[in-house]
This record gives structure tokens, C-alpha cells and sequence, in this order.
């Protein structure tokens, strides 16, 4: 059974027309030239710092892998005092390198992220905004 769709009741879309329902459109001016091109920076440094984040998540996810070590601590309580020693600084070095490790790509997520990308998207999206605001109000 199909049924059948009543378009009578939907508005014409006419621009020569008025808008029946008495609002008003809202005024699209296009952006100048200088305008545009800092809009596709903005959306380079935007695409910058997507993919930065998506390797960083990427990086973490493959190296979540490599900080779980599969040390059977069972085995450990059979093992000499010595051995159990060795073995135990071994697994203390093991995990702060993977702990320095991970500092150590929070802190150049930090710095590119929060000290150069976002300062420049932020002067990017100002200057666009703060030129357009100027050019409409001449």
C-alpha cells in the first residue's frame, strides 16, 4: 500500500516573493578577499590540530598496549632473594621509562597544542571576525 504525500500545504520557495510569514531573512554579505583566505587558514590550522589530536590518540592506544607487561607475580614468590631483586628493579626501571614516557608526549601535546596551534587559530578566527564587523559597519 503506498500512500501519497500532500505537498499543497508546503511553501513555494520563490525569491521574487516576500516571505508570507512576515519574518524577515537574514542578510548573507559575501566575505572579501582577506576575509576568505584567513577563513581557509582558520580551517588549516583546524585540520592541523584534528590530526594532531587523532595521531596523538593513535600513539596512545598503540602504546596502551606495551604499558601492561604480562609479568606473572606468582612466579615471582618461587624465585631466590636475588633473582626476585633483579627481577623486581627490572620492573621498576620498566615501568618510569613508560612513565617518562608518557610525560613526555603529554608535555609536547601541551606545548603544541595549547601554546601554538590554539593562539593561532585564535588570532586567525579574531582577525576574521573583527574585519568583517569593520567592513559592515563602513
Amino acid at each position: 500500500m503506498v500512500s501519497r504525500l500532500d505537498v499543497s500545504s508546503l511553501p513555494e520557495d520563490n525569491p521574487e516573493q516576500p516571505n508570507r510569514s512576515g519574518k524577515s531573512d537574514p542578510q548573507v554579505t559575501p566575505l572579501d578577499a582577506k576575509s576568505r583566505i584567513g577563513y581557509h587558514l582558520a580551517r588549516l590550522v583546524l585540520l592541523m590540530i584534528s590530526v594532531f589530536l587523532i595521531f596523538l590518540m593513535i600513539y596512545i592506544f598503540i602504546n596502551l598496549s606495551d604499558t601492561h607487561s604480562n609479568i606473572d607475580y606468582k612466579s615471582l614468590t618461587s624465585l631466590p632473594d636475588s633473582s626476585l631483586n633483579k627481577k623486581l628493579t627490572i620492573i621498576k626501571s620498566i615501568q618510569s621509562e613508560n612513565k617518562e614516557s608518557r610525560d613526555f608526549v603529554i608535555q609536547i601535546s601541551q606545548m603544541v597544542l595549547l601554546n601554538i596551534l590554539l593562539p593561532i587559530l585564535t588570532a586567525i578566527l579574531g582577525y576574521i571576525f573583527g574585519s568583517h564587523s569593520e567592513t559592515k559597519d563602513n
